[in-house]
């Protein structure tokens, strides 16, 4: 039924729906965006294993964080396994889970954002912070038609921190990707660039690797150089939130695995 409705309705008003949606669960949970700190991941890879690490990262730093991936969905000490695996849930669902976050005196939420998300108007009357792009790789297509519309779904997010009413708006997009340019390009107050080339020494292998970062040298015990990207992501964001660098380094040590990546 419900793929036979979306035949027959226009696109403008299923749009229009889904963003009246993400306006009225705002309103029902009292806009609790604007009272945390909410820090946004997007990528085709990568989002879970960067919400994880900056999730340690601030935990390390004495705040208190909720995160809200693939993996689980964690408010302060309580954490419990994301059974529905949605990356991104519904508006109602998100704007819960900040409700929930607000109230149980949390400082900072951690949230994977999704294209299809976007397209659902998911992140609208989200206030961020900061938002993490990780990369863009030719997945996800199907659903999006072409690698130009599953990018442009991926800039929906970026216009979502333009129109935030937090100030620093914050942009930490990696280098390395040829679609970081957009990201960067958008009128926010901080662009922030990473790329594994400005955090030498690095090394990686099967047990783990270090990179040098604020001219400290972080360990993380996570393999492969895709991990040491998410740390380094994760690190650069926390670092524009004026997390020390000592705390960084605690928090992504502290960080032994994440359930269903590398183990």
């Amino acid at each position: 039924m419900k793929n036979f409705l979306h035949t027959i309705i226009p696109s403008s008003l299923l749009s229009l729906y889904h963003l009246c949606l993400a306006f009225l669960a705002s309103i029902i949970f009292f806009a609790p965006s604007r009272v945390l700190v909410v820090i946004g991941v997007t990528g085709t890879k990568g989002k879970s294993s960067t919400t994880e690490f900056l999730s340690a990262i601030f935990e390390a730093a004495g705040r208190k964080t909720a995160v809200l991936n693939s993996i689980r969905i964690k408010v302060g000490d309580v954490s419990k396994p994301n059974t529905r695996r949605m990356s991104m849930p519904g508006r109602f669902g998100l704007q819960r889970f900040l409700r929930r976050a607000a109230d149980a005196n949390c400082n900072v939420a951690i949230i994977e954002m999704t294209s299809e998300g976007a397209r659902q108007h998911r992140h609208r009357f989200i206030d961020l912070d900061c938002l993490v792009f990780t990369n863009l790789a030719p997945e996800h297509i199907e659903s999006h038609g072409s690698l130009e519309a599953y990018a442009d779904a991926k800039m929906e997010l970026g216009k979502g921190l333009v129109h935030s009413h937090k100030r620093p708006r914050i942009m930490v997009a990696n280098a390395d990707d040829a679609m970081s340019g957009r990201f960067l390009a958008l009128p926010v107050d901080a662009a922030i660039p990473f790329s594994l080339s400005q955090a030498t020494p690095y090394h990686a292998d099967e047990r783990g690797g270090v990179f040098r970062f604020a001219d400290v040298d972080i360990k993380i015990v996570l393999p492969g150089l895709f991990s040491l990207r998410n740390a380094l992501a994760a690190s650069v964001a926390a670092r524009s939130l004026g997390v020390d660098i000592l705390a960084i380094q605690r928090g992504l040590e502290n960080v032994l695995e994440i359930p269903g990546r590398a183990q």
